[in-house]
């Protein structure tokens, strides 16, 4: 029973809230290396094919969730793993998951796909005799990261495997195989066997659906070194799965990429006769049956090979995941920092950004008193309050961050460096690894519970209110635009001029036919970033904007000249009074929380929680940094004196929009700046006193 569901549960003309659809020309670079042969005028005008921008990388998960329900959860979908899962898509940014054990039905998945309309897009297969409990394969794809229209699915053996074909990067196909393979015992193998068997019988009969990548639960291993005791598995099940693997030219990437280490993926245990004492003692097994096999192409391509536990109760299994780079992915940094939200409640950074404050408060007094010039003045002295000031907010977030994970850190230590220890008696060593994975699966699912308590009480207070966070949760959330190439501007084809004589030219003879120039394509990021500064910057000088200081001086005069109606003679008075205090409080206290900082990345809250400090200190009679304060005298100083240039207090971050057409032509994007939030600040202030 196939479940192929290419139709989305929400349907509104393709455009789902996280997968909206990107209108882009063919791959040009493509056509670099051949020479058109005739100059035809359809080949100025091609037809442009709709493509879902989806990221160059992509992170591939298998999960063995054990069932629908987590036990004594409750029936029903809301008491179901799969709002776990949901959130684990979320966290670990994984593109596609593949999950064993789903119990899924027709019902379920409807129900899932209404529930998760925004991240989840769900095909399955289910076990034809028990549903509900036992087996059962979905693949679960990520509509925020994921091209998930137009996916195709095919059911290879009900309940344990499936396929799944999808478009990423370019438009090119990505095949992927799910697989729950039957149980392996020590009496029947014959069934796993058959399994595997069975799949190779299909791919030599349908080569078309071979798969790029296979994923999932194997219940057995390859090698005796994926065994704690280590023991070999049935030769009859890893012959039958040579054979699928030598067919498909797949590669256990894991192994491949760390030929010595051991980690399991599954831990159980089972009571045992002990001949020493006559009695029943307890012994632990692990193993390292959830495997990724990928083709030799995406092995060179792939990377963060992880084994992880998901934090998920009732999940005995860990997740294991890739992610895959394109071949032709671009360069992409870490993007613009932003002072966070938590950072500002550490009273660690406060005092030492208070005591940072007041002596720059200090120093803007005593240049009031001796008189301000070009190296000392109260500009200079706030950029480097601020530039300090957001150096250690960095400093405090990685330390905090660090301290977060130390824990989580030392038992991976400890694990790994547990399963090197070969000298160690392999019940000994496998009894303590086992108790060190189980105190780490206890830290991953506090956490985990901990992000969904935060979730949830925001929702409590925010859900089905008038605020961001309700209108974000239905919002249609746009992927990443990523520049995968620009044109050079030199290198740009020109139509020819419309009086070429063309009437005496050789049909025959291909030689006589002008031959378009080929365009050459920038596919580096740091070049590509700095060909549009240069493009965007020439652009505002041709258009009039970059003018001589004296004409543009003129030309205000003479504007202002034809204006019939003339500021009184006390507003003039008015302009040229000194900014006041509450003239900057107040913009302040109307700016909006999460505006979009500038590059030094302060943002307005923290100049909000700064002011907030001050205030309460005040009101206790204790020495205060008041910031409201220093802007204020910063501001006047611009207002008298210019902006100082080596401050590069109105510098802003090019932010590039795509508008229409090409995307590898730069006259099809629209920059926007981002200033930083002080700039903001000083322009509110002086609309205010107008």
């Amino acid at each position: 029973m196939n479940q192929n569901r290419d139709e989305p549960c929400s349907q509104q003309s393709g455009q789902n809230s996280d997968t909206s659809e990107f209108a882009q020309q063919g791959d040009n670079s493509a056509s670099q290396g051949s020479q058109p042969r005739a100059l035809t005028s359809n080949r100025w005008h091609r037809r442009e094919t709709a493509k879902k921008e989806t990221k160059a990388t992509i992170m591939v998960s298998c999960l063995n969730i054990n069932g629908f329900s987590s036990a004594g959860a409750g029936d029903g979908i809301h008491n179901s793993k799969w709002g776990h899962v949901n959130q684990l898509l979320r966290t670990s940014r994984t593109g596609i998951l593949i999950i064993s054990e789903a119990h899924l039905t027709e019902r379920c998945c409807d129900e899932l796909e209404k529930l998760f309309a925004r991240r989840m897009k769900i095909s399955f297969t289910a076990n034809l005799d028990n549903p509900t409990g036992k087996g059962g394969i979905a693949i679960v794809v990520n509509k925020q990261l994921t091209n998930w229209h137009n996916i195709q699915t095919r059911e290879v053996v009900p309940g344990h495997a499936m396929l799944l074909k999808t478009k990423w990067h370019d438009n090119k196909d990505l095949i992927i195989l799910g697989i729950y393979a039957p149980n392996v015992s020590s009496n029947d193998s014959s069934e796993s066997a058959d399994f595997f068997t069975t799949l190779h019988d299909f791919f030599i009969e349908n080569p078309e659906w071979r798969p790029d990548y296979m994923g999932g639960d194997l219940n057995f291993v390859e090698d005796a070194i994926d065994r704690i005791p280590m023991c070999p598995d049935n030769e009859e099940v890893r012959s039958a799965f040579d054979k699928l693997k030598e067919l498909l030219g797949l590669r256990d990437g894991w192994r491949n990429t760390f030929p010595d280490k051991l980690d399991y993926t599954y831990c159980c245990s089972c009571n045992i006769r002990d001949p020493s004492t006559d009695g029943v003692a307890t012994r632990i097994f692990q193993s390292r049956i959830d495997r990724i096999y990928v083709t030799d192409k995406l092995l060179d391509q792939a990377r963060q090979w992880k084994i992880q536990p998901v934090g998920i109760a009732g999940v005995d299994h860990d997740m294991v995941s890739v992610q895959i780079a394109h071949e032709e992915d671009p360069a992409i940094g870490k993007g613009r920092w932003a002072c966070p939200d938590f950072i500002l409640k550490d009273e660690k950074l406060a005092l030492k950004i208070k005591e940072l404050g007041i002596k720059t408060q200090e120093e803007i007094a005593r240049i009031k008193n001796t008189g301000r010039s070009t190296m000392s003045n109260p500009q200079k002295a706030y950029h480097r309050f601020i530039t300090e000031a957001m150096d250690m907010t960095k400093e405090r977030e990685r330390t905090i961050k660090c301290m977060a994970h130390k824990k989580e850190s030392d038992l991976n230590k400890a694990i790994s460096n547990m399963s090197k220890d070969l000298e160690m008696d392999e019940l000994t060593r496998s009894r303590k690894l086992a108790d060190l994975k189980k105190e780490l699966r206890s830290i991953k699912q506090e956490e985990h519970l901990n992000t969904r308590r935060l979730i949830a009480a925001k929702d409590r207070l925010e859900g089905e209110t008038v605020s961001k966070y309700y209108f974000q949760t239905n919002k249609e959330s746009k992927p990443r635009d990523v520049m995968r190439a620009i044109m050079i501007p030199e290198h740009t084809p020109q139509m020819p001029q419309a009086n070429t004589p063309t009437e005496n030219l050789n049909p025959q003879d291909d030689s006589e036919i002008p031959l378009m120039p080929q365009p050459k394509y920038e596919k580096l990021s740091p070049k590509m970033a700095e060909m549009m500064k240069e493009y965007h910057g020439k652009t505002l000088q041709n258009d009039g904007i970059d003018v001589d200081k004296e004409e543009r001086e003129t030309m205000i005069t003479q504007t202002l000249s034809n204006l019939a109606n003339a500021p009184t003679e006390e507003n003039k008075v008015k302009f040229t009074l000194k900014t006041k205090r509450d003239e900057v409080l107040k913009p302040l206290w109307l700016s909006k929380n999460d505006s979009a900082p500038g590059i030094n990345g302060a943002t307005n809250k923290f100049f909000k929680v700064l002011n907030d400090r001050h205030v309460e200190d005040e009101r206790k009679g204790i020495p205060s940094f008041d910031i409201v304060g220093v802007l204020t005298e910063v501001f006047n100083d611009i207002e008298e004196h210019g902006v100082d240039e080596s401050t590069n207090f109105n510098e802003g971050w090019m932010c590039l929009i795509y508008k229409k057409g090409d995307r590898n032509l730069m006259s099809n994007y629209c920059p926007i700046t981002l200033l930083n939030s002080e700039y903001k600040l000083f322009t509110k202030a002086l609309s205010i006193k107008l």
